[in-house]
């Protein structure tokens, strides 16, 4: 997968299209990629507040404690930019006792 593809990839997840990360996804692209700053799928996710796209990236393995670049967790852009369905999410994701760093 070249760079336009992952850049393609954090657009589209920038935008909430759920369905142009499945098909990431089904055509064996990295579910923990990256961008230049460190940040995953689930950042960008995070960033928008497009639970659909946190939710996808966390059920195929996503890295739920990825830092980027900053030392900044999904959970830490989430509470940043106050985005509560995120916010919410991860204390339910807490209460159901996941993996937390």
């Amino acid at each position: 997968m070249d760079i336009k593809d992952i850049n393609k990839l954090f657009e589209e997840v920038s935008k909430g299209n759920i369905q142009y990360l499945k098909d990431y996804v089904k055509h064996n692209g990295d579910i923990n990629s990256k961008d230049k700053w460190g940040l995953t799928i689930g950042h960008y996710a995070a960033v928008w507040g497009h639970l659909n796209c946190l939710k996808y990236y966390i059920e195929h393995d996503g890295d739920i404690n990825a830092i980027d670049n900053d030392g900044w967790t999904i959970r830490d852009i989430a509470a940043k930019d106050d985005n509560l369905n995120i916010i919410n999410y991860f204390n339910e994701l807490i209460n159901k006792d996941k993996q937390w760093t």
